[in-house]
């Protein structure tokens, strides 16, 4: 592959917040050769654009282009790229450091800040990427609630720690009281464990 133009961008709905990030891969004649799609987690919007982009540089490396053009709507990171701006975020310097790297192996290219409106399709597939995760959610939301019927009947067997036992029943309670706070790590990990088990059984 001779030449390509890449477009990427990254979304996060808080800022801190759900991100997701978009890239999607022409060649020079417009045929589009790859696209992703992609949640990232809870972070802000710098963060996921540089995302986007070192993903986005992935993809196309797999390619073997000679010549890469790069576009994204984040002006910030863009003139960071080309060294009108200093990186002065130590969140943001590694990821930097990682985009330079890779562009460090592209015998050509070019970084181009365009409109929002020029970059529609990147945005389109970094809020896909968000959407995935609350398609995720509905799906554990319907678990949870057949969960929750289950657990009112019988009560499903574990081999834990003793110390987990109470932890463990309060949870069942918080589900079928449907008052669950699903932002604790221990609380996922036995949620995840409870709907592993009734799958299995």
């Amino acid at each position: 592959m001779t030449e390509l133009n890449i477009y990427t961008d990254g979304a996060s709905r808080g800022n801190p917040g759900p991100a997701g990030i978009g890239a999607v891969i022409f060649d020079k004649t417009g045929n589009r050769k790859e696209e992703l799609a992609k949640y990232i987690g809870e972070t802000t919007n710098n963060v996921a654009e540089y995302k986007a982009i070192l993903e986005g540089l992935k993809l196309a490396k797999s390619l073997t282009p000679k010549v890469v053009n790069l576009f994204a709507d984040s002006q910030l990171v863009i003139k960071q790229l080309t060294g009108e701006y200093r990186v002065k975020s130590k969140r943001l310097k590694p990821y930097y450091n990682e985009v330079k790297a890779l562009l460090a192996e592209i015998p050509e290219y070019n970084l181009k800040h365009i409109p929002r409106e020029e970059n529609k399709e990147a945005d389109k597939l970094a809020n896909l990427g968000i959407d995935q995760l609350d398609k995720q959610n509905e799906e554990l939301k319907f678990d949870l609630n057949e969960l929750s019927n289950q657990l009112k009947e019988e009560v499903t067997e574990f081999e834990v720690s003793p110390d987990l036992i109470p932890i463990i029943n309060e949870i069942k309670s918080q589900i079928i009281n449907r008052d669950l706070n699903m932002d604790d790590s221990l609380t996922q990990g036995i949620i995840y464990g409870l709907l592993l088990a009734k799958r299995i059984n």
